[in-house]
């Protein structure tokens, strides 16, 4: 993810419920760009030339 994010053009959501549940914020990642939820996501991915999901 590292190497993408050098690339440029790559960008990495957290999910919104799960960091909930963990009591976690964007500052908690050192990665991650946002923290979106579900419906944000799709319309972004929807929108996209390339989407990865990760669970």
């Amino acid at each position: 993810m590292e190497q993408a994010k050098s690339l440029g053009n790559v960008r990495i959501h957290a999910c919104a419920m799960t960091a909930d549940l963990m009591g976690l914020t964007v500052d908690d990642f050192e990665l991650v760009d946002d923290i979106v939820g579900v419906g944000e996501f799709v319309q972004m991915a929807s929108e996209a030339a390339t989407t990865m999901y990760i669970s």
